[in-house]
């Protein structure tokens, strides 16, 4: 099982259903209970705060940054995934800046959609191949804008992030770099401190945010 309890806020009741039934065919006993609004689903996880929680963007009274802030409020560790309509570089930035852990489209695949919520059950974060596309374009076109004074990073700490950024795991990376897990963690940890970051997702923003990073 990926977790005892989802709380869904989906506005549509084709999509809330939808959900609902793709997380019911594979975790048979997960429980679900689904709302229309941001408001109603903070109400509901004060009763279950380890409550995996899915949004969307599209529902009434959800706004990520509040809505996550209020969560936040009731658990430190909360793992929230937030469903989009349409994906943009600045919709991107306010979700993982709001912590969300997982971001999907209204498109993906019944497959993404369930990778993403294990990944995001189990504490890590997450995104659809149409959200890491987005993020992996703007990461190349601040690429080619010129390095942003300050901020050096070696050509493979580079390959690394470029990774990060598509969401793939250190074991996976190790395997499309030909090197160990571990030598890709030491790569992480690295990049987190030259660049005064304190994990995963604030090292996915540095990429979307940034100007260029230095590939010396």
């Amino acid at each position: 099982m990926i977790c005892e309890h989802i709380l869904i806020a989906v506005q549509s009741d084709i999509l809330r259903v939808g959900l609902c039934r793709i997380i019911h065919n594979h975790y048979p006993n997960c429980t679900m209970e689904t709302v229309s609004s941001g408001n109603e689903i903070v109400e509901m996880y004060r009763d279950n705060p380890r409550s995996l929680c899915i949004l969307s963007a599209s529902a009434p009274e959800v706004d990520a940054c509040s809505v996550l802030e209020k969560l936040d409020e009731i658990n430190h560790y909360k793992k929230t995934m937030l469903m989009m309509q349409t994906v943009s570089v600045e919709k991107i930035e306010n979700a993982l800046r709001a912590g969300i852990n997982g971001l999907f489209t209204q498109q993906c695949s019944s497959d993404e959609f369930l990778k993403i919520l294990r990944e995001v059950a189990t504490g890590k974060n997450s995104y659809s191949r149409a959200v890491s596309e987005v993020m992996m374009k703007n990461y190349r076109r601040k690429q080619s804008e010129g390095p942003t004074p300050g901020k050096q990073i070696t050509k493979r700490e580079s390959e690394v992030l470029s990774f990060i950024v598509k969401g793939f795991t250190s074991a996976e990376i190790a395997k499309k770099l030909f090197i160990s897990p571990r030598t890709v963690e030491t790569h992480r940890c690295n990049l987190m401190g030259k660049l005064k970051l304190k994990n995963t997702a604030a090292l996915v923003r540095f990429a979307l945010q940034e100007k260029n990073i230095e590939t010396g």
